[in-house]
């Protein structure tokens, strides 16, 4: 047995002594849903948690109040793993798309990798930061673009998955917008040459939308819902809202595809004699950028180390706001299935899914593969520096 064989042994003797800790915390945050930027309870339990296995833990964390930061230090400049907690809920349904499981995985990983840093003399700084509202603002990506994961030299976490575990996890670039047509009222019956419909120019902006689809590549999406289209059927609409997502498998195709949306609204405007403003309803996230040493790295862990077999991702569908530290740092996610067959997420079939003991199962495979993940990146020097000449190569690509 080698040196790294008996080291992640250790790891997994850890992680076997505290599962229940970990499960118990993964299924108190699944009981108590928080939305977006809501999740005190939440932050100030995984927060705790990690306070007990001996972080040093900052929380509130950089303005956020339901952020935090917590750090274990074993030689300053040293190699860097960080671990992402999501934790937020959805609306109604709960924990519909698991991320009660993400922290209390991040902390029992994070947690076995200091004990054997410390048990082993490994030098290293392991990191676990609680990031809010990764389903609604995004705000990964303003933690990002304030340098917060800066110097990391991996960032890595496990989402709840279901039907099948895959780490070649790809997502969609994404633009949120808030439309506002704005028109004169008029009454509808009496006088409705005097009015210019405001809801008259957001239907055109949807139709133009439809037109543009044609022209657009078929991995593309652009999807929205009205907000707004009046008060009532006898007045003609001064406003008019709407809020659209525009998403495309590149940052670069993206910009082009947005521009055209917004020509759609200017267009519909004109039409119409309406004035349409708009404002981002949320962080633009960029697509994830694929770290494919990362990916074998943890790939190799899962199949021969820990025996859970991986798959093919499905095809590209969603948006995360991790794909922002992507382009910063080495990164990587694990999607642990935690059910044999598929459910589809957010919905509450998901959320009845991500507590139980398959949950609990899943759970224990994913926090040992990422804390071996981490562990490899802290001993491996050649390993860490590969990972970073990946995202040169995967920028380069982009363009």
């Amino acid at each position: 047995m080698n040196a790294y064989d008996e080291i992640a042994r250790d790891i997994d003797q850890y992680i076997a002594e505290h599962l229940k800790e970990a499960c118990d915390l993964s299924d108190w945050i699944w009981a108590h849903p928080e939305l977006g930027l809501e999740e005190h309870k939440a932050s100030e339990a995984l927060s705790n948690a990690l306070r007990k296995t001996g972080f040093q833990v900052e929380h509130p964390y950089a303005g956020y109040p339901t952020a935090f930061n917590a750090e274990y230090i074993n030689q300053s400049d040293s190699p860097t793993v960080c671990y992402l907690a999501q934790y937020d809920a959805l609306p109604e349904i709960g924990h519909g798309c698991g991320h009660n499981m993400c922290g209390a995985i991040s902390v029992l990983a994070a947690g076995a990798l200091r004990s054997v840093m410390e048990k082993r003399h490994i030098r290293g700084r392991v990191r676990v930061v609680g990031t809010p509202a990764e389903e609604t603002t995004g705000e990964k990506v303003p933690m990002t673009e304030a340098g917060l994961f800066n110097g990391c030299d991996l960032v890595t976490m496990a989402h709840a998955e279901t039907g099948k575990t895959f780490i070649d996890f790809e997502s969609l670039a994404v633009d949120p917008f808030d439309f506002t047509f704005t028109g004169a009222a008029a009454h509808a019956a009496a006088s409705p040459w005097d009015g210019r419909n405001a809801l008259n120019g957001l239907q055109l902006f949807f139709h133009a939308i439809d037109m543009l689809r044609q022209h657009i590549r078929p991995e593309a999406r652009i999807h929205g819902i009205v907000t707004e289209g009046g008060t009532a059927p006898n007045i003609v609409p001064a406003r008019a809202t709407a809020r659209v997502l525009i998403r495309a498998p590149w940052r670069t195709q993206l910009n082009s595809i947005t521009e055209k949306v917004l020509d759609c609204a200017r267009g519909a405007a004109l039409a119409t004699q309406t004035e349409v403003t708009w404002r981002t309803a949320g962080n633009q996230m960029d697509n994830l950028l694929r770290n494919k040493t990362a990916e074998s790295m943890l790939q190799e862990i899962m199949e021969d180390e820990i025996g859970e077999p991986t798959n093919n991702a499905p095809a590209l569908s969603g948006s995360t706001d991790m794909g922002a530290i992507s382009w910063r740092c080495p990164t990587t996610e694990l999607m642990i299935s935690i059910s044999d067959t598929f459910i589809a997420p957010h919905t509450v079939e998901f959320a009845d899914a991500s507590r139980g003991t398959k949950a609990w199962i899943a759970l224990e495979k994913a926090a040992r593969g990422i804390a071996r993940a981490g562990l490899r990146t802290l001993l491996d020097e050649d390993l860490r520096q590969r990972m970073k000449e990946d995202i040169v190569r995967a920028k380069q690509e982009a363009l």
